[in-house]
């Protein structure tokens, strides 16, 4: 609806500069509705996002990608919106700062389509007066409003840098926000032991009634299992399965301790009961399943590839994965995880790691993908957010997860089992999946009201 007015305040306007044209006019009714598809100055705008993400992500935009960004930009602005993701990736910049783009479209949309249709009113007049032999060039005006545009520019461009830099907070804080998550669980006392302790393991008894007779729930944990288990910023050892320890000691009336276990030594501390159980997020592998014992999955771990941003949609797909070539992709060092990814992508280069903060921290750049479940990548791509999860369509891959303890153990394992059907009916699994694999408790947590913090002021 806003074409025809334009037209006719074109139309309008060079009227009174001078009689009508034909020929204007159609000029006119010609350059407006073209100019509207074309990149104007209200889709052009849309370019600043992108180095204005990079900065405020911290991937700042080198000078040798300006003139690559300005020349694609410029073509892949016939696309607009669609275009942003696509500069975002092109730049290597965080495609999640795209969203801070919709949020902001609400009102700078606004601003953008004033601005493209000033741009096609002037446009429009300058081609019509050509058309109509009324441009003349006045070279002491025209220096004295390219003086004034370009110092409106700079002021403009640099009250807005400053305003940005010195006025608003810039810094990625998620990161920040799921170092610092709290345990969803009412807080309970327990302990942490670095080394476990001495097996006091006696052959023939039941291992359920020698924890209730013990009074303590020894539960293994392996380190940095996020988001399972976890030291947060507060040095807290916190997690999923931290939370559901607490909510199983509690109802066995029994005190909890923590015991750090490795890989290696678990199935020799379940056994010499140095702990009862472990938990940490681990896989029902089978050759897991030849050294320990396993409750019933309590939730499943959706196998996917953390890459960089813009290689996300090349792992989208199981076709497009496979059609890669000289892939290199790294994987935690667990034979069934290798196996499977051997026969899932028999021509790539496996490489095996410690730890997935291995790959984040060292082996970024040389490595094309990391193979881990979607649950715990995700919560690494909140530590480090220039990177994605892919789940490659249609074939999804999930391993259960579950709660290990040693091969004799019949009475307890028939306990936790049970114990784990009433947690899903009652929905604490539910709740536990949605403080800590979707994000709830990833969010900031406000102190409570009080007169002396919030009225007088004499605390901050």
């Amino acid at each position: 609806m806003a074409l025809p007015l334009v037209s006719e305040a074109v139309k309008k306007a060079l009227t009174k500069m001078a009689e009508s044209n034909p020929d204007a006019e159609s000029a006119v009714d010609v350059v407006v509705p073209v100019n509207f598809t074309l990149p104007n100055m209200g889709k052009l705008i849309a370019l600043a996002f992108v180095p204005f993400a990079g900065w405020l992500t911290g991937f700042q935009m080198s000078p040798g990608q300006y003139s690559v960004f300005l020349g694609t930009g410029l073509f892949s602005m016939f696309a607009e919106v669609i275009a942003l993701p696509f500069l975002l990736d092109l730049m290597r910049i965080p495609a999640d700062s795209f969203q801070l783009f919709v949020a902001l479209d609400v009102s700078t949309g606004r601003f953008g389509q004033l601005l493209a249709g000033v741009h096609t009113f002037a446009l429009a007049l300058l081609i019509g007066g050509a058309a109509a032999s009324l441009l003349r060039v006045k070279r002491a005006a025209l220096i004295r409003y390219l003086l004034i545009t370009v110092t409106l520019v700079v002021v403009v461009l640099g009250s807005l840098r400053l305003f940005y830099e010195f006025g608003l907070p810039h810094e990625y804080a998620q990161d920040e926000r799921f170092r610092s998550m709290e345990l969803a669980a009412t807080p309970m006392e327990f302990t942490v032991r670095e080394t476990p302790p001495d097996g006091d393991y006696v052959p023939g008894q039941s291992r359920l009634d020698q924890i209730v007779s013990r009074g303590v729930l020894r539960v293994g944990y392996l380190e940095n299992s996020l988001p399972n288990v976890f030291v947060n910023s507060e040095a807290e050892l916190v997690g999923l399965d931290v939370d559901l320890a607490i909510v199983l000691s509690r109802e066995m009336a029994v005190d909890l301790a923590f015991v750090r276990v490795t890989f290696e030594s678990m199935a020799a501390d379940l056994d010499a009961g140095r702990c009862d159980i472990v938990m940490s997020g681990l896989s029902i592998t089978p050759d897991r399943m030849l050294s320990v014992r396993f409750t019933e999955p309590y939730m499943k771990a959706t196998m996917s590839f953390v890459v960089r941003d813009h290689k996300r949609a090349k792992f989208s797909s199981r076709d497009s994965v496979q059609s890669l070539r000289n892939l290199r992709v790294g994987v935690l060092d667990v034979k069934y995880y290798i196996d499977t990814l051997n026969r899932y992508l028999p021509e790539s280069e496996i490489v095996k790691l410690d730890s997935p903060s291995e790959f984040f921290s060292e082996r970024g750049e040389d490595l094309d993908a990391l193979f881990l479940s979607a649950e715990r990548g995700s919560t690494w791509t909140l530590i480090y957010p220039e990177y994605s999860v892919a789940v490659p369509q249609p074939d999804v891959l999930a391993a259960p997860v579950a709660i290990a303890m040693a091969r004799d153990a019949g009475t307890l394992a028939d306990f936790i089992n049970a114990w784990l059907r009433l947690k899903r009916e009652d929905k604490t699994l539910d709740q536990l999946h949605q403080h800590w694999i979707l994000g709830g408790g990833a969010k900031p947590r406000q102190p409570r009201w009080s007169v002396i913090r919030n009225v007088l002021g004499w605390i901050d």
